[in-house]
């Protein structure tokens, strides 16, 4: 799951810059729509992120021999004990530093970017 992280990444930068060239041909107005796609991207890191803490938890559980384990067995892949765990929760994982600052960063690029296109075509 960990892969995935980068090409989430990948991808937004690739969207953004896609974006970009759009708009220096056509106007601004493609950077300021980049907040879609960078938007999705940011959630599917997140979320695969949220995944991955989830089944290391479960990992350590059976190989701890937790009691929550126990209760739908080692081979139920049942991640559903550990959802309240604080790690797991979203505003710790949109928190984390592997995905707000580089989002918020491609985000404010995009923004800044249109924002010197409409000042160049003022």
């Amino acid at each position: 799951m960990g892969g995935h992280s980068g090409i989430m990444k990948a991808s937004a930068v690739g969207l953004v810059a896609g974006l970009a060239a759009l708009a220096s041909a056509v106007g601004p107005w493609p950077l300021f729509v980049a907040f879609i796609p960078v938007a999705v991207t940011c959630w599917m890191d997140a979320f695969y992120l949220r995944l991955d803490r989830l089944f290391r938890h479960l990992y350590d559980g059976v190989r701890k021999d937790d009691p929550r384990v126990a209760e739908d067995g080692p081979y139920s892949m049942s991640v559903q004990p550990w959802m309240t765990e604080a790690n797991v929760r979203w505003r710790s994982v949109f928190g984390s530093w592997s995905v707000w600052p580089f989002y918020t960063v491609l985000a404010a690029l995009a923004v800044g970017g249109a924002i010197v296109l409409l000042l160049r075509r003022g």
